[in-house]
C-alpha cells in the first residue's frame, strides 16, 4: 500500500495548486481524473510529489533555486518572493503573500525597485519605527498601514504629475 501523504508535501502542494488552478472545482476535477480522489489528503505521498512536479513544470520552474515567475516583466524575483518571509521571530501575524504582492506592485509603480532603501526608509518614517527593518519582517497590521500610505503617496504623486507634467 502507498504511503500516506506527508504534511510537508501537503504544505508544498496546496499553495502551488492555489496559484496553478483557477478555482477549487478545477483542482478537485484534476485530482479525480488523474488519481481517483477528491481531496489532497487522499493522495499518496508519491502522487502528491508527482502533482507538485507537474504544477511546477506548468508554472515554468523546476526547483527552488531556479524559479522564474513568468508574470514578472523583468524576470526578477516575484513580488511575494521578494518580501514575504518568515517575519520577526515570535510574531505569528506576519506579512501575507497578498500584502507582499501589493507592496511590490506599489514599489514598481513608484519606480523604487532599483533602490530598495527608498521603500525601507519610507516604511520606517511612515510606521514610526526606531530602526529601519526589512519589509519581510513587518506584521500584518504594519503591512496594511504601509500599503495604505504607499497607495496615498502614489495617488498624490500622480495627481501632482497630472497638474505639472514637467516635474
Amino acid at each position: 500500500m502507498a504511503r500516506e501523504i506527508t504534511k510537508a508535501t501537503v504544505k508544498t502542494l496546496r499553495p502551488l495548486a492555489a496559484v496553478y488552478f483557477p478555482d477549487d472545482e478545477t483542482y478537485r476535477a484534476r485530482l479525480w481524473k488523474a488519481y481517483g480522489v477528491r481531496s489532497t489528503l487522499d493522495l499518496s505521498d508519491k502522487q502528491g510529489k508527482e502533482l507538485i512536479a507537474e504544477i511546477r513544470e506548468g508554472l515554468g520552474h523546476t526547483g527552488k533555486a531556479s524559479r522564474k515567475y513568468p508574470d514578472h516583466p523583468s524576470g526578477r524575483k516575484h513580488y511575494a518572493q521578494r518580501y514575504a518571509g518568515k517575519g520577526r521571530k515570535g510574531y505569528a501575524s506576519r506579512l501575507t503573500w497578498k500584502q507582499a504582492v501589493k507592496i511590490g506592485q506599489l514599489e514598481d509603480q513608484l519606480g523604487w525597485t532599483p533602490q530598495p532603501n527608498r521603500l525601507t526608509g519610507f516604511a520606517a518614517r511612515t510606521l514610526r519605527l526606531e530602526h529601519p527593518k526589512l519589509i519581510s519582517a513587518l506584521t500584518k497590521a504594519e503591512a496594511t498601514n504601509l500599503i495604505t500610505a504607499l497607495s496615498r503617496f502614489a495617488s498624490a504623486r500622480s495627481a501632482v504629475e497630472a497638474l505639472d507634467p514637467s516635474s
